[in-house]
C-alpha cells in the first residue's frame, strides 16, 4: 500500500485571539481533514508573550517561564471524541509532571532543543560584559575569579536580560517583551505524544477535541536574575536586593519567596558587601532637566534617576555598565535608599524605603550610564525621628518586585515585600496564534473504509499508555502518613510520587520542585504486601546526599514510565518516590487491589503538602454495540 504525508493546520476555536492565565484553549481536529494522524510528527504551535497585548500591559519585572517548565504553560489537558461525548484521555497536574520529566529526562542536548523549540530560559543569567582587552582596565571590564585567583577580562558573553522573550535596546520607551514561537509535542500524552509509534485513527473517533487549560501566572512565571562574579566574594545576584525563592531561608529574615530591602546591623542585608543593588548618581528635576552629581534635597520633586557605573563606584556597590544588566524596565517601580543616619554617601547606613510610586516610562543608556525616567515623584521630607530625607550619591536603588506596600521608615529595621504584596504584582503572560499541526498520512480510500468497518464491528482497537494523577494531602506536622491510592486500572507499569508545597505562590517561589525537608523513608503496600520488603531510606537525600536504594527505585520507576533517565547529577533537589510495578515492560493488574504508600518524616514536617502519584498504565479505545468506549 502506497502512502504519502501532508501537514494540516487546525486553529483554536477562537482563531488568533489572545489567551491569558487559567483560560481554556479548544481545538477541533476534524476526521475528514485528518483521517489518519502520525502524532510523532505532529505538534502544537503558539506564540508566547511576557505581557498582554489585549490590555497593553507589560510586566513590571523581567519574568520568564519557570526553567523546569520551559515555554509550556499548561495545567490540564482533555482529549475528547469529535462529538465531545467521550473522554479519551485526561491529563492533570501537567506542570508537576513536566518538571519531573525535564529534571531527570533531559541532558544538555535536550535542554538546548528546549531552548530552540520550547523557549526554555535560565533563571539566572551571567552579567553582560562588553568586548574588551585582555587586561581589566576599562570601566566596562569586570573582575572575574579564575583558578589562579587572578583577574581577567571576559569579552562579550551575551548575558544579562537579553533573551528570546525580550528585545533589550539602548533606548527603551515602551515594554521590550516580544513574542516567541513555541512548539509543544505533548510529551505526557499517550494519545497525541511524539513517542507514539502507531497512527491515530482519527476517522473512527469521529475526530478529536483537544482542550488545554493555562497555568496561573504565579505558577508559570519566575523573576529572572543577572549574576556577577566578584573576586573574593563569589557569585552575586544583582538588581533586586536580597531575595528568597524558597519556602524558608536560613540566615535571611524573609521567607515564602520575598524581597528584602533594609540594611540593619547584624543582619545579612548589608548593601555594601553584598553589592545587590545599583547606586544613585544624579537626577532629573521636576522640569525634566538633568542635574549635576549631587544629593537630592528632602521634599524635592524628581522625574528620573541616573545610576552609577563601574567608574563611579570603585569600592562601593555594583556599577551598572550595560542596560542589558539593568533589572529596572518600563513598567517597573523602584525602592530608593535614603540616608537616614547622616552617614554620608555610604550604603551601609541606608534604608531602602522609598517606593517610587510612578511607573517607569523609559530606560536609556546614555553616555555610559543608565537613565531611568518616570512621572513626578517627591522625596520624603522627614522620617520619624530622623531629620533628613536626603538621597545621597551612592545610595542604593533597587527594582521593586511589587507595586504595593509601604515600608516603615522610623528605624533601620528590616523591611521587605510581604507575600501578600508580591501577589499584587501583576505578572502576566499571553498565548496567541494557537494551532495544531497534524501530520496526516494519506492512504487509499478503500483502506480507510475497511478500517471504519473493523472498528464498528469491534475488531479494531486503539491502545495507548497514559498517566493518572492520584492526589493525597498531607497536613503540617504529620510525621507518619499512610496514603491510600485508589485505582481501577488493569495494566499498570509504575508509580511516581512527587510532593507539591501548598503555599501562596509568588514570582519568586518555585512552585514545581518538591520539598525534601526531614524526609525519613517510604514504602509501598500493594494488596497487603510491602514492596520493596524494607522501607526505602531518604534521610541522606533529604540533606543533599545520595541514597543508593532510593536512586535504584527511582531509576526503575522512571524507565517503566517511558521517561528516559539522562540526568542523576543532583537527585536530592527533586526527590521522587518511585515504584516499578511490572518489570521489563510487563504490567500489574490493580483492579480491586488496595494500593498504599507510607511516607515517614523525622522530627517535624513543617509544610502542608499535596502528593501527586502519577500512575503509568494502558488504556484502550474500542467500539462496542456501535458505541465508543474507553477501558483502563
Amino acid at each position: 500500500m502506497s502512502t504519502s504525508n501532508r501537514s494540516v493546520t487546525f486553529n483554536s476555536d477562537r482563531g488568533n485571539d489572545i489567551y491569558t492565565e487559567s483560560q481554556r484553549i479548544i481545538i477541533n481536529v476534524s476526521p475528514e481533514s485528518a483521517p489518519l494522524i502520525n502524532t510523532s510528527d505532529s505538534y502544537l504551535m503558539f506564540s508566547l508573550l511576557m505581557a498582554n497585548d489585549k490590555t497593553g500591559a507589560g510586566n513590571p519585572n523581567y519574568c520568564i517561564p519557570d526553567p523546569l517548565l520551559g515555554g509550556c504553560p499548561f495545567s490540564n489537558m482533555t482529549v475528547r471524541s469529535g462529538d465531545n461525548s467521550t473522554v479519551l484521555e485526561q491529563l492533570d497536574s501537567m506542570d508537576i509532571w513536566q518538571g519531573l520529566k525535564n529534571y531527570y529526562g533531559n541532558n544538555s542536548n535536550d535542554e538546548q532543543l528546549q531552548r530552540i523549540y520550547e523557549g526554555k530560559c535560565d533563571l539566572v543569567n551571567k552579567e553582560f560584559v562588553a568586548g574588551n582587552t585582555v587586561v581589566p582596565a576599562a570601566a566596562t571590564t569586570r573582575n572575574w575569579a579564575t583558578s589562579a585567583a587572578t583577574d581577567v577580562a571576559i569579552p562579550n558573553r551575551g548575558g544579562g536580560f537579553k533573551s528570546q522573550f525580550y528585545n533589550i535596546r539602548d533606548t527603551m520607551l515602551d515594554d521590550c517583551a516580544r513574542k516567541t514561537q513555541i512548539m509543544y509535542r505533548f510529551p505526557m500524552s499517550g494519545l497525541l505524544g511524539s513517542m507514539k509509534t502507531e497512527l491515530l485513527p482519527n476517522i473512527i473517533l469521529g475526530g478529536i477535541t483537544i482542550e488545554l487549560t493555562l497555568l496561573d501566572s504565579s505558577r508559570f512565571l519566575r523573576v529572572q536574575d543577572v549574576e556577577v562574579d566578584v573576586v573574593g566574594t563569589g557569585k552575586i545576584k544583582i538588581g533586586y536586593g536580597v531575595t528568597s525563592r524558597t519556602a524558608s531561608a536560613t540566615g535571611i529574615a524573609i521567607s515564602g519567596g520575598q524581597q528584602g530591602f533594609t540594611q540593619a546591623a547584624a543582619t545579612v542585608h548589608a548593601y555594601g558587601p553584598d553589592k545587590r543593588c545599583y547606586g544613585y548618581y544624579t537626577y532629573y528635576n521636576a522640569a525634566g532637566a538633568l542635574q549635576g552629581t549631587t544629593a537630592i534635597p528632602a521634599g524635592t520633586a524628581i522625574t528620573g534617576l541616573v545610576l552609577e557605573n563601574t567608574a563611579d563606584t570603585p569600592a562601593l556597590g555594583y556599577g551598572l555598565d550595560s542596560i542589558q544588566n539593568c533589572s529596572i524596565k518600563v513598567g517597573s517601580k523602584m525602592r530608593v535608599g535614603y540616608d537616614l543616619t547622616n552617614a554620608g554617601p555610604n550604603r551601609a547606613g541606608a534604608v531602602t524605603g522609598g517606593l517610587i510610586n510612578s511607573v517607569v516610562t523609559s530606560v536609556e543608556f546614555i553616555n555610559s550610564r543608565v537613565h531611568v525616567r518616570f512621572q513626578s515623584f517627591t522625596t520624603i521630607a522627614a522620617v520619624a525621628t530622623v531629620t533628613t530625607g536626603v538621597l545621597t550619591v551612592g545610595n542604593p536603588v533597587i527594582c521593586s518586585l511589587t507595586s504595593a506596600g509601604t515600608p516603615t521608615f522610623a528605624t533601620a529595621a528590616t523591611t521587605f515585600n510581604t507575600v501578600t504584596e508580591l501577589t499584587t504584582n501583576l505578572a502576566r503572560y499571553e498565548v496567541s496564534n494557537v494551532e495544531y499541526v497534524a501530520n496526516v498520512v494519506e492512504t487509499p480510500q478503500q483502506y480507510i473504509e475497511t478500517m471504519v468497518q473493523q472498528a464498528q464491528s469491534g475488531q479494531l482497537k486503539v491502545q495507548f499508555n497514559t498517566y493518572d494523577d492520584i492526589r493525597v494531602n498531607i497536613s503540617r506536622e504529620a510525621l507518619s502518613n499512610e496514603m491510600l491510592l485508589p485505582t481501577d486500572n488493569q495494566r499498570c507499569f509504575s508509580l511516581l510520587g512527587v510532593n507539591e508545597i501548598l503555599q501562596t505562590q509568588t514570582i519568586l517561589t518555585d512552585s514545581i520542585s518538591p520539598s525534601s525537608a526531614n524526609l525519613r523513608d517510604y514504602i509501598f503496600i500493594l494488596d497487603g504486601i510491602r514492596t520493596p520488603n524494607q522501607a526505602v531510606s531518604l534521610e541522606r537525600m533529604a540533606v543533599g546526599r545520595v541514597n543508593a536504594l532510593a536512586m535504584i527505585e527511582t531509576e526503575k520507576a522512571l524507565l517503566e514510565s517511558s521517561i528516559p533517565l539522562k540526568d542523576l547529577r543532583n537527585p536530592s533537589k527533586f526527590i521522587t518516590i518511585g515504584r516499578r510495578l511490572g518489570a521489563y515492560g510487563s504490567s500489574v493488574n490493580l483492579l480491586n487491589k488496595t494500593v498504599k504508600c507510607r511516607v515517614n518524616y523525622s522530627g517535624s514536617q513543617p509544610l502542608s503538602l499535596l502528593y501527586h502519584f502519577f500512575l503509568y498504565h494502558t488504556k484502550m479505545i474500542q467500539f462496542s454495540n456501535g458505541q465508543l468506549m474507553v477501558m483502563s
